[in-house]
């Protein structure tokens, strides 16, 4: 699963937040930060949902809103030889939407 943390909380990247610990990061429009990181966890997107929430209050499941992180996230996996992940989106009637409303 990758892991999406804004570094705007005071997490010291223990435990898989916060940019201090930060394997990928991307800066926003806005100049905040967005911190990837990658965790092997669950053959399942609710199990990996769950344990990437588990982390912390601001860890969830990373959302793709931009070029420069959906370039981030690939870089992250084909660094660690992977082509895929559990991503925040759901699907309802055929429709995916990104858990974050975006």
């Amino acid at each position: 699963m990758v892991d999406n943390d804004n570094d705007d909380d005071d997490d010291d990247g223990g435990g898989g937040g916060g940019c201090a610990g930060c394997s990928k990061s991307v800066v926003q429009p806005d100049g905040s930060t967005t911190c990837y990181n990658l965790y092997f966890a669950g053959d399942t997107w609710l199990v990996a949902n769950r344990q990437c929430a588990s982390r912390g209050p601001s860890s969830r499941l990373a959302t793709v809103s931009s070029a420069e992180q959906n370039d981030a996230i690939t870089t992250l996996l084909q660094d660690n030889g992977l082509s895929e992940s559990w991503l925040a989106a759901s699907e309802t009637e055929h429709t995916w939407q990104w858990l974050d409303g975006i």
